[in-house]
């Protein structure tokens, strides 16, 4: 799962007629980094009352953020735990055969 990681919001600039999203994004120094979208992480964070859309009419971004040691805009607050889901998902994380 995700919990040990501190997942860091980024704006993904897209061209060709696809508009820009907002994305999460884990950078543990590999090539590649993992990516989240705004609904996988309210599976573990309630985003509720957190999501916008930014100065320039982007949507998606989140005005918390995933940890306390997220790079978050200063002043925004850690998100809320998704109290709703967030046991399955520590079931599910834990265990492949569950959640296939």
């Amino acid at each position: 799962g995700g919990e040990g990681r501190d997942w860091e919001l980024e704006l993904a600039e897209n061209n060709g007629g696809i508009p820009n999203r907002y994305q999460w994004v884990h950078r543990s120094g590999a090539d590649e980094s993992p990516i989240m979208t705004n609904s996988d992480i309210a599976l573990v964070r309630d985003l509720q009352g957190h999501i916008v859309a930014d100065s320039e009419g982007n949507n998606g971004l989140v005005t918390c953020g995933y940890a306390p040691t997220s790079k978050a805009p200063q002043g925004y607050p850690t998100c809320p735990m998704a109290r709703a889901t967030l046991e399955l998902m520590e079931d599910y994380s834990m265990d492949n055969a569950k959640f296939l």
